[in-house]
């Protein structure tokens, strides 16, 4: 292939993989407030057992929203990596010999 074609293929490749991200992250979204429930859970336990009063505390004005578009992008990040670890395992995969293959797969599984 010629170096435009290469970039075409890349081109796109990270657009899928971009397009899945998106959609993953605007997914996690929804699900943020329960992992956040979730992870605090546990200290409000610990709390009520030393009777002792447990709060999440926000250092500035945006730290919430930034907290929570966190948790959305790690849940997005995880949820579409076999669609962006396929991407870039079909980009690289017509460069690798047999060999390389069958190591890369047993590597996956």
């Amino acid at each position: 292939m010629s170096l435009s074609a290469h970039l075409l293929e890349l081109k796109k490749r990270l657009y899928i993989s971009g397009v899945a991200l998106v959609l993953g992250t605007a997914a996690g979204w929804f699900l943020t407030d329960p992992i956040l429930a979730a992870m605090r859970k546990p200290i409000y336990e610990v709390a009520a057992t030393q009777h002792r009063v447990a709060t999440l505390n926000y250092d500035g004005i945006s730290s919430a929203f930034d907290l929570k578009l966190q948790i959305a992008f790690t849940v997005g990040l995880v949820v579409t990596s076999p669609v962006w670890l396929y991407q870039i395992f079909a980009f690289f995969m017509p460069a690798m010999t047999k060999r390389e293959v069958k190591f890369v797969l047993g590597f996956f599984l």
